[in-house]
Parts: C-alpha cells; sequence; structure tokens
C-alpha cells in the first residue's frame, strides 16, 4: 500500500511541475483571479450589501472556473498522446490508475490555489463596507462555500480529463469540456448558493 502511494506522490510532483512552468497556469491564475476580483470591487457590490456581496461572489467563481478548469486539463492526456509521452508514461511500472489520481490531483492542486488566492478578497473586502458583520459572524458560510468550490473544482477537473482523453486535440478538448463545465456550472448554481447561505 505504502508503494501506489510513493508513486502517486512522484507523479503528482512531476505534473504539478509540468502544468506549473507552462505560460497556460500562470495565464489561468492571472484570468482566475482577475475575474473574480475586478467584478467584485468595481461593481460596488462589496461597498453597498453584506450578504449579497459575498454570495454574488461565490456565485461568479463556478462560472470563471469553468474556463480555468478547461484551460488546466486540456493538455493533460492531449499532449501526452499528441507528443507520444504517453506511451513512454504507460512502459514505466506504474499502474494507470496512480497516473490518472497524479494527473487529478496536480489539476487540483493548481485549482486549489486560484481558490486560496480569493480568500484575501472574502477577509478584506469587510473593511470596505456593510460585509463585516456577515464576515465575522459568519465565517461558517464561508468555509462551507469554500468547501463546496473545492468539491465543485474536483468534480470539474474529473469532467475535463475525461475531453483531455476524450479527444486528442487539445482546442477541442478545451472548447467542449467548458461548454461541458458551463453547463454544470449552470445546473449546480442553487447549490453552491445554497452553500453560501
Amino acid at each position: 500500500m505504502k508503494e501506489p502511494m510513493r508513486q502517486i506522490a512522484i507523479l503528482v510532483r512531476k505534473e504539478f511541475r509540468r502544468i506549473i512552468v507552462s505560460p497556460l497556469a500562470l495565464a489561468s491564475i492571472l484570468f482566475f483571479s482577475l475575474g473574480t476580483g475586478i467584478p467584485f470591487f468595481f461593481s460596488g457590490v462589496s461597498i453597498t450589501a453584506d450578504v449579497t456581496a459575498f454570495r454574488q461572489f461565490m456565485a461568479l467563481i463556478p462560472w470563471i472556473s469553468s474556463i480555468v478548469i478547461s484551460a488546466l486539463t486540456m493538455g493533460l492526456w492531449a499532449d501526452e498522446e499528441k507528443t507520444g509521452t504517453g506511451d513512454l508514461l504507460r512502459s514505466f511500472p506504474v499502474d494507470e490508475s496512480s497516473i490518472i489520481a497524479a494527473k487529478f490531483f496536480a489539476a487540483l492542486s493548481v485549482y486549489v490555489f486560484c481558490l486560496a488566492l480569493t480568500v484575501p478578497v472574502v477577509v478584506l473586502s469587510p473593511v470596505a463596507g456593510h460585509a463585516a458583520r456577515f464576515i465575522h459572524a459568519g465565517s461558517g458560510a464561508a468555509f462551507s462555500a469554500y468547501v463546496m468550490l473545492c468539491l465543485w473544482g474536483a468534480a470539474s477537473i474529473s469532467a475535463g480529463l475525461f475531453f483531455s482523453v476524450l479527444f486528442r486535440n487539445s482546442a477541442v478538448s478545451f472548447f467542449s469540456s467548458t461548454a461541458a463545465l458551463l453547463a454544470f456550472a449552470w445546473f449546480s448554481s442553487p447549490h453552491l448558493d445554497a452553500a453560501a447561505r
């Protein structure tokens, strides 16, 4: 049991390095930060509202995440098959479930990092308006909303990996997974709103 976990840890580090050094990861993280921060601060919501500011902020994250997760996962399998490293990776003494888990956890760690970048927005924005009462009194709602977003992200990464396996072309994988994840965001938005309440 210890050996598969060690293999997964090694593969996660490899995949994480591969994701992080790509310019796509930096662009995705920047897009996520700007896409969630700019509407929150410049719409006037953070100053005029209390509970609705936090709920609107949390409702925006899945829509932005759909594009970011599609960009992060589009090449995880498609690029491996295109460059031929998929055959090399499968020739190692590692089972395929470890390879899948490594790709999943590497993409999930980047997504959780993106979510962690939004925590200062939630914590520091109450200084600007009436939301301070909500954040300080309702930290359980903020925690449950972030847990729900992490679970939503994990499900979305699974779908993104599925589309990356399904299509050998990264662009086709990106557009098809974006369409599917936007539909998933629309379907799951009432549940995410309930978590933010």
